[in-house]
């Protein structure tokens, strides 16, 4: 009994002995996080990665595109901009990897009447326009502007799909100019909400409204913008510019439909309902383009905007707005 005994001692010792060579070993690899070098901007030293070679996250850091080391978005540094420019949003990427998002129908979630059209190119063409004129005026605030408008999407918007297009082409050279100044707008379901919304959203990150506007879409659209748009919100006509593209002249693009289209299914709707809020093809476009039953917070955000947010007609809104100083 005394020999049984003396082995289950035996036996005690070493499990303890064995358990301190682990927690000893464990504590030198904590004593091996406290020591690595952390001059790098980006060597991670959480112990997930510190377990990682040198080599392998030195490796990690210099793969990190410059520009996001020096772009970063800093809305506190965007204050004195004046300038928003709308780069309005049709249709949401599907693809994670976005090697063909300006050739390929497969990249993006489109409507039947959108495919085999060529639209990739003329969506990245707006989105590469956007981004050259938001980086030569520093006073800018480049807005992609387009809600969760698919259902077969999933919860993405247009707006970000627009912006990680950007970030895809690494902004076409201008990364440092503006990607620190690009946002996205992600609740407007049509082109009257592409602007207003985009004004609203101008304001939540500056803290005041824009005294210019820039809006980059189809040449087609352009007396939409310029005629009806502007109007309802009573933009100045000095201080609004529409930079309409063409889609390329060797594309499938069937431009005399899309401008026949134009006419009887926004400019005439728009022309006898300036806010879309009471003919019910604009009413139902605008619910089927919502099917995650998302609010418009821009109420909260924008209170100076509230009877203009809230107004149906009849005739043009005639209350103040921030920008009739």
């Amino acid at each position: 009994m005394r020999r049984r005994w003396r082995f289950f001692d035996r036996a005690v010792n070493f499990s303890m002995v064995l358990r301190g060579v682990v927690v000893s070993f464990m504590l030198l690899l904590l004593l091996n996080v406290s020591f690595l070098d952390c001059s790098h901007p980006y060597h991670i030293t959480t112990t997930t990665r510190s377990i990682l070679p040198r080599g392998a996250a030195l490796s990690f850091a210099k793969s990190v595109p410059d520009y996001l080391r020096s772009a970063p978005f800093n809305a506190s540094a965007l204050s004195a901009c004046d300038h928003v420019i709308v780069v309005c949003g049709h249709a949401i990427t599907v693809v994670e990897a976005l090697d063909e998002v300006d050739s390929s129908d497969l990249s993006w979630s489109l409507l039947p009447y959108q495919r085999e059209q060529d639209l990739p190119a003329s969506f990245v063409s707006h989105i590469e326009r956007g981004v050259q004129i938001a980086a030569g005026d520093p006073k800018s605030l480049l807005v992609f502007s387009g809600g969760q408008t698919r259902s077969t999407a999933g919860p993405r918007s247009e707006a970000m799909s627009y912006w990680l297009v950007a970030e895809h082409f690494a902004w076409w050279g201008g990364a440092a100019q503006a990607r620190p100044r690009a946002v996205v707008e992600d609740y407007a379901r049509d082109s009257f909400e592409n602007l207003l919304f985009s004004l609203c959203r101008f304001k939540e990150v500056t803290g005041h409204y824009p005294t210019r506007v820039t809006v980059v879409g189809y040449a087609f659209k352009g007396f939409r913008f310029e005629s009806l748009h502007r109007v309802a919100l009573g933009l100045q006509a000095a201080h609004f510019s529409y930079v309409g593209l063409q889609p390329p002249s060797n594309s499938k693009f069937d431009l005399a439909k899309a401008e026949a289209g134009e006419q009887a299914n926004a400019v005439a709707l728009f022309a006898a309902d300036p806010y879309g809020c009471s003919d019910l093809g604009l009413v139902a476009k605008r619910m089927d383009r919502n099917p995650y039953k998302r609010a418009v917070p821009y109420g909260l955000s924008c209170p100076e905007l509230g009877g203009l947010l809230a107004w149906c007609g009849p005739g043009v809104y005639d209350g103040s707005l921030p920008w009739d100083q």
